[in-house]
């Protein structure tokens, strides 16, 4: 999937009120629809405003399954996302290219795959157009290669059938980033829950202080939580799967920590293989169950990369 770029056009905003386009970002599942409606919210000083817009790459380790609870900007009366320990953690940008012309509002978006955002009218203008780049673009500084050390749930990690060491406890080196369902190792192809990479790497061709740099995770199924250098950088759940490093980064060795969580079919796929006495999972859904020919396919997992250091053009 790729991202897409499209042109939001919005008509005569009623007198005394903002309009919130809200946009919920689904899950990866093609089955999930996506709830697309505008609402009118708290009346504003002029309904000539300045679009903002919001998006939530990001959500809180208690809240990985894309639930969001709602609170009220006190300066705006505008919805907002919040997180269940209340931190503001939401990416949100100043959108400065836009053009209202015989009655509507025409403002260039761009779309991450199963992506979406709030564009919010908060600040009154009597511009009629804007320039600049709503989406300033990016371009790769250096892409982290070579081997990660990847420690899985060892009460999670089984069988262990043929791996003895630190094998056999669910820490292993991976050469590459690549599926857990591809590995060698049963306990891997089947896992299911939080497995922990680790890397020390160091920057290239960056002069600090830098202005502004992202960590760029590529394709990870399913989330992630990232820690650089022990800073807490939350927890990224779609597309795209990136976060702000510009604090956190620095000069010589930087200690990088993702804890990558996925589904569960993987593991109830796995024990329906397993005797009974050997399964760790008990369900009233069946559709894991084997086959009577064949096997279920299982769903991509891990951190498949490519993890990139983002700049600015």
């Amino acid at each position: 999937m790729k991202k897409i770029s499209l042109a939001l056009a919005i008509g005569t905003i009623a007198a005394g009120h903002a309009l919130v386009a809200e946009n919920i970002a689904p899950t990866t599942s093609p089955a999930n629809e996506t709830p697309t409606y505008l609402k009118q919210d708290k009346p504003v000083e002029s309904a000539t405003t300045e679009p903002t817009a919001a998006n939530f790459p990001r959500e809180s380790e208690e809240n990985r399954n894309a639930r969001m609870a709602w609170w009220r900007d006190a300066r705006g009366g505008n919805l907002l996302p919040r997180e269940p320990q209340g931190s503001r953690r939401e990416s949100h940008r100043h959108l400065p290219q836009f053009k209202m012309e015989n009655g509507c509002t025409s403002i260039p978006l761009e779309f991450d795959p199963n992506g979406s955002m709030f564009v919010v009218f908060r600040k009154p203008t009597t511009a009629t157009a804007g320039e600049g780049s709503n989406f300033p673009s990016l371009e790769t500084a250096q892409t982290l290669e070579g081997p990660w050390t990847v420690q899985f749930d060892k009460e999670w990690f089984y069988p262990t059938a043929g791996l003895t060491g630190e094998a056999a406890e669910g820490k292993l080196v991976f050469e590459k980033l690549e599926d857990w369902t591809k590995r060698p190792e049963d306990a891997v192809k089947h896992f299911s829950g939080t497995a922990t990479y680790q890397k020390t790497f160091q920057v290239s061709g960056l002069q600090f202080p830098v202005s502004k740099v992202f960590l760029d995770l590529g394709t990870v199924g399913e989330t992630a939580k990232i820690t650089l250098n022990g800073k807490d950088l939350g927890v990224v759940w779609c597309a795209p799967r990136r976060v702000d490093i510009t604090e956190a980064l620095k000069s010589g060795d930087n200690e990088l920590k993702i804890e990558v969580v996925n589904n569960w079919p993987n593991r109830l796929i796995g024990d329906g293989k397993l005797s009974a006495d050997q399964r760790r999972t008990k369900t009233n859904i069946n559709k894991y169950n084997p086959p009577k020919n064949g096997e279920h396919a299982l769903q991509p997992a891990g951190l498949l990369g490519p993890v990139s250091i983002l700049i600015k053009k």
